[in-house]
């Protein structure tokens, strides 16, 4: 019984290697031989493609006060650009997860488990809050932001409540992908 939770233990920490391996910075260390990816599990695509625009979204609330307190003529307005820039140009790419998603599962055999079906539903659920709420508040504060319009508290602690909403879901996606309670296939 230790033994097998030892072993179980292990297969967690390296499949959380592997995730790490897939983000920019973890790849980078990689590079330098600091972090040594397993031979597998390979990470789950949408770490890679929904990662930055998480980082991004949560970014934005808070730059955008913050450059909106500091004036017009600072750097913070570019800083609010480049970030809503990247909340759009991932959630694009982040279209693709759901297709390499299905083509995974189909070749795992795995395209009637519960686990995929509930990260099926809130990765389509993550995707409408993005899509309804997060990008086109992000929107309305860059155009009142660039206008140089005052912009009220409650309107970037919205934002934010709409990014920790989407956050929370791609979290729980990932977990479950890396989990995936009831899976019989031993990977």
């Amino acid at each position: 019984m230790l033994t097998a939770l030892a072993e179980a233990h292990e297969q967690g920490k390296r499949r959380m290697v592997s995730i790490c391996t897939g983000s920019f910075a973890a790849s980078s260390r990689c590079a330098r031989g600091t972090v040594t990816p397993p031979s597998s599990p390979t990470p789950p695509r949408e770490t890679c493609a929904v990662g930055p625009v998480s980082i991004a979204a949560s970014m934005f609330p808070p730059a955008a006060r913050r450059a909106v307190a500091n004036g017009p003529d600072s750097s913070g307005i570019a800083a609010v650009q480049l970030l809503h820039r990247i909340c759009r140009v991932y959630a694009g790419i982040g279209l693709a997860v759901p297709v390499f998603g299905f083509a995974t599962a189909s070749y795992m055999n795995v395209l009637g488990s519960g686990w995929l079906i509930t990260s099926i539903f809130l990765t389509a659920a993550a995707a409408g809050i993005l899509v309804a709420f997060v990008l086109p508040r992000q929107d309305k504060l860059l155009d009142d932001i660039t206008n140089h319009n005052p912009i009220e508290q409650s309107r970037t602690a919205q934002l934010a409540m709409f990014t920790g909403f989407f956050n929370l879901l791609w979290a729980i996606v990932t977990v479950l992908m890396i989990v995936r309670p009831g899976s019989t296939t031993g990977a």
